[in-house]
């Protein structure tokens, strides 16, 4: 659901934004990487240790929030400005698919009633903006595409890719194979805190929470940042926007050489890097996909390469560190829900996501190359004479 909401607002920011794409989407994706640190910080000021009406919380927050949206975009439904009828609609869509998911976690919790009348409210809240809807609906949603949607000028020599082809070009393969062997390793570094600061000698009791919101922090500081870099590359260097990617890779490798060394010190800075490299990832591989294909399927390209992190996520934080990590409880003679205590419980899995990370790095540097030409047909004035230098 949540990708479902983030694929039409990606697109948006990044046609409204072409000069500045990187940081544009770079702020658009930091909020993500910002939530999980305040998602922590009210789960310990008012809900600890009780998790169930933790998740009711969020669940009645994102209906609250959502039934504010609709009120703010539904009160000038009747204003004369074109689109206004379609953009309502399409504001009532984007609020029932945001309270639909909290509300299946409001049940998840065992109020199932609750959940159900919340679904129930915000479905008729739609069928009844439907129903204004005007007659003449292609008139008005052409006049609301108008600006936002339209196409940039581009060079004949950097043309749009259909999805079809966009997904069989040697590029985008590149990417695709980058982009698990980069975000895997971040991956196994969130999903896998809870075993991971267990396992750290001299690490006090209950520290999780605090390497959640550090990591946090840096995931957003990382997203906001690699718009910015990549930006700033590409304008003042010429460099392709993989370039900015290869130097993510590569913070993502000395994170995994940080955690392997399994310290209190070293796991702090696998986190804060970690966090940071995850972050510049995510944030500065959206502009790639409408910038070395073109915008004409840029939301089906993104949603595709959405695959690659789940790919990542069951491949190597969940298989890889699990099988590593029961590996390790077994040597330890343990039981197997027992905790895994010491260093080798992650050593071989940060150092196999060292070797992988170190790989998309060259991966992004090859991809840079390899678009250097295209970047600069779709951006001759950040190149000497349109040319490649």
């Amino acid at each position: 659901m949540a990708l479902t909401l983030d694929v039409p607002i990606v697109s948006s920011t990044g046609r409204a934004f072409p000069e500045h794409r990187g940081l544009a989407l770079g702020l658009v994706k930091s909020y993500v990487g910002l939530s999980g640190s305040l998602a922590t910080l009210a789960y310990q000021a008012a809900f600890r240790p009780r998790v169930a009406p933790f998740v009711l919380a969020i669940a009645l927050a994102n209906v609250a929030f959502a039934a504010v949206y609709l009120a703010a975009t539904a009160r000038n439904a009747d204003a004369p400005e074109p689109g206004r009828d379609a953009e309502t609609r399409a504001a009532a869509a984007r609020g029932l698919a945001v309270a639909l998911g909290p509300s299946a976690a409001a049940a998840g919790t065992g109020r199932v009633a609750l959940g159900a009348l919340v679904a129930a409210i915000f479905g008729c809240v739609l069928a009844f903006l439907r129903s204004r809807a005007d007659p003449d609906p292609g008139a008005k949603a052409s006049a609301l595409e108008a600006p936002l949607l339209s196409e940039e000028p581009r060079a004949s020599d950097a043309p749009d890719f259909a999805f079809l082809d966009a997904i069989r070009t040697k590029d985008f393969c590149i990417l695709f194979v980058a982009f698990v062997c980069s975000s895997g390793p971040g991956l196994i570094l969130i999903n896998n805190l809870g075993q991971i600061v267990p396992a750290v000698p001299s690490l006090p009791e209950g520290t999780e929470d605090a390497f959640v919101s550090i990591l946090s922090v840096c995931n957003c500081l990382g997203r906001l940042s690699a718009g910015a870099l990549g930006d700033h590359l590409l304008a003042a260097r010429g460099a392709p926007r993989p370039a900015t990617l290869a130097f993510f890779c590569a913070l993502t490798a000395a994170a995994m050489g940080l955690l392997a060394i399994g310290t209190p010190a070293s796991l702090y800075g696998a986190v804060v890097v970690g966090g940071y490299a995850y972050g510049g990832l995510n944030g500065g591989i959206v502009p790639c996909y409408s910038e070395i294909w073109g915008f004409a399927s840029f939301a089906s390209l993104y949603s595709a390469g959405s695959l690659a992190e789940g790919a990542a996520s069951y491949l190597m934080a969940t298989l890889l560190f699990g099988s590593l990590y029961q590996r390790e409880i077994k040597s330890q003679g343990l039981a197997a829900s027992a905790t895994c205590v010491g260093r080798g419980c992650f050593l071989n899995a940060a150092l196999v996501a060292a070797a992988l990370a170190a790989f998309a790095t060259l991966l992004c540097v090859v991809l840079a190359v390899r678009s250097r030409a295209r970047y600069a047909a779709l951006y001759p004035h950040f190149f000497r004479n349109g040319a490649i230098q």
